[in-house]
């Protein structure tokens, strides 16, 4: 019998060891939907995550998942999971273009990106490419809520000119000199800690005393993130990640000289300098902005991957993070206006919000690049539901990956701009109020009507609450005031959803994110949902969903012998009970 029960178990443990290694499909978004807006393709994403797919990733190409079904209708079958490592190459223009024939299988080509399988781990792929990349994480995308967000300038705008205004080009370029100094930054030389304290010093040097490195083990070494935070006044606990990597390479020998002054020392000085401005000014956010250098990017995202990881282990509240990769060349085009914001599905009014106050506040043009890129350190954090926002060079540097990245080769009154543009973003989220918590729309059972609630702003400059209502999800055809926290709205029709957006305003103008909720009015009740069975010993349980209509009375149970009538009632249950024991049965 024991030796059954170990054949069982064997077979069990290798039905598991399958179901492990699900197949990898691609589906073309062209399959799913018409509405080829972010918004379409999110709603098509969630559907497939909803059906049981694992999500790997996508953009408004394909859709990269895991599935236990070998025949999945219009998709393109991709193999096993685990047959061999997976990555998604970022294209580079042409000059820098590599072959990947001797890197990997071409799987698929995304429009901006290629997923390869290949044999190699990631110091053996970057010794063959100069591509960006990074290993396909085969775990689903954590997919958040989108928020939408007013474009509208805050009272606070001369304040914001008066910060932005200290960002230094003398000073930029000072601090891209002092990292390439370094001669290398390179993630498996020896002075990699000594670089990381280098970086910690600065923000000690400004008056940031929370300054830390954040340790992580990759490929048997010891890697260092740069953590600096200057805590916020009224929101401590919230945060926004100001965020570039401080690793460099070459296509020589690293080890020796890798100036990376581009690539990306003009990313790790924008959270220098930034941070500088912010306590030379006396700035004082209402959430906390933490400043973080990234280690071993240019290896797959390490760093922040750690980084994005461990906050999503702790349920960080990150209200946003905002990342800088290659922001100071303009080379072939010295004059050239245009910053680059990558956009990332699900936070597309980010990326608006951004290019709106980058317009508003510099001379900067912006342009939106490819979709939900995975060539930089936003991704990881992309991957975890936390909302992004990316800027970049918009004319690609010449002098990519070689020892030519260097102060000569570069901008710094462009990278000037670009930082005062992600200073007037990051002010601008910073002094948001928080948004209302607990919203919640209940059927008022009029069947013209829903009222919403949500709980008091703890914000002291708190003026009122802004609500917005429609028939569409994300389009508001409503909007009202009210200092109080429960809101009533009528004139509407039975059985037709009413979506809902509440946010919290201040006494300067800043809004908060929206949240979203959405309640149908009905005349009649709802039936109870989930109603399940369970037999017990001279008896049987019952259980059901609890019925949150705001009208909601009393709950009748009935009992029958015959599957077509509805039988005696046995019992009237307050609202609040959502199961019952009969015993009075045979």
């Amino acid at each position: 019998m024991k030796r059954l029960i170990f054949i069982l178990l064997a077979v069990l443990a290798g039905g598991m060891l399958l179901a492990s290694s699900p197949n990898l499909i691609a589906i073309p978004t062209d399959n799913l939907t018409q509405d080829s807006s972010s918004a379409g393709l999110r709603n098509e994403v969630v559907k497939l995550s909803e059906a049981g797919l694992d999500v790997y990733f996508y953009n408004d190409a394909y859709i990269i998942a895991g599935t236990e079904s070998t025949d999945f209708q219009g998709s393109l079958s991709l193999g096993k999971v685990d047959d061999g490592r997976l990555y998604l190459l970022t294209k580079l223009p042409a000059k820098h273009q590599q072959p990947i024939l001797d890197s990997g299988e071409q799987l698929l080509d995304l429009g901006s990106q290629i997923l390869i399988r290949s044999a190699y781990d990631e110091l053996q792929l970057r010794s063959r490419l100069s591509n960006p990349f990074t290993p396909l994480e085969t775990r689903p995308l954590k997919l958040s809520m989108s928020n939408s967000l007013s474009h509208e300038l805050a009272s606070d705008r001369n304040a914001i000119q008066d910060l932005i205004a200290q960002v230094s080009a003398d000073s930029v370029l000072y601090f891209i000199q002092s990292l390439q100094n370094f001669q290398t930054r390179y993630a498996l030389a020896d002075n990699r800690l000594a670089v990381a304290n280098w970086i910690k010093g600065q923000f000690q040097r400004f008056g940031i005393s929370a300054s830390e490195l954040h340790n992580f083990q990759w490929q048997g070494t010891t890697q260092y993130n740069v953590v600096a935070t200057i805590p916020g006044t009224v929101y401590p606990d919230t945060y926004i990640i100001v965020g570039g990597h401080h690793d460099s390479i070459t296509g020589d020998n690293p080890y020796v000289f890798a100036p990376g002054a581009d690539d990306n020392a003009s990313g790790t000085v924008a959270a220098i300098e930034m941070a500088r401005v912010m306590m030379a000014s006396g700035f004082q956010p209402k959430c906390s902005i933490r400043f973080v250098t990234f280690a071993a990017e240019e290896f797959g995202l390490w760093g922040s991957k750690a980084y994005a990881q461990m906050a999503d282990n702790t349920d960080m509240d990150i209200r946003l993070m905002i990342n800088h990769d290659m922001i100071a060349n303009t080379n072939p085009n010295p004059d050239d206006p245009r910053v680059l914001l990558m956009p990332y599905d699900g936070f597309m009014q980010h990326t608006d919000h951004a290019a709106a106050i980058t317009s508003q506040y510099t001379p900067l043009v912006p342009v939106y690049g490819s979709l939900n890129l995975s060539a930089s350190d936003s991704y990881s954090f992309w991957q975890r539901g936390f909302p992004v926002i990316y800027y970049f060079e918009y004319n690609f540097s010449q002098v990519y990956h070689s020892n030519n990245d260097t102060v000569a080769n570069l901008n710094p009154d462009y990278c000037a701009k670009v930082i005062r543009a992600s200073t007037a973003v990051a002010a601008s989220y910073a002094n948001m109020p928080s948004p209302p918590a607990n919203v919640q729309a209940l059927d008022l059972g009029t069947g013209h009507g829903i009222q919403v609630s949500w709980s008091a702003s703890t914000d002291p400059s708190f003026a009122y609450y802004k609500i917005s209502w429609g028939t569409e999800e994300g389009v508001y055809s409503n909007t009202q005031y009210t200092d109080s926290t429960v809101y009533p709205i009528y004139g509407l029709s039975d059985g037709q959803t009413c979506y809902v957006a509440v946010s919290t305003v201040d006494n300067s103008d800043n809004e908060s994110y929206p949240v979203a909720v959405s309640a149908i009015p009905r005349l009649i009740p709802l039936t109870p949902e989930s109603f399940v069975d369970s037999p017990v010993i001279n008896g049987i349980n019952l259980s059901w969903t609890a019925n949150t209509e705001f009208d909601m009375n009393c709950y009748k149970l009935y009992r029958s012998q015959n599957p077509d009538e509805t039988g005696e009632l046995i019992a009237t249950l307050n609202p609040n009970v959502t199961t019952y024991s009969d015993s009075a049965l045979e």
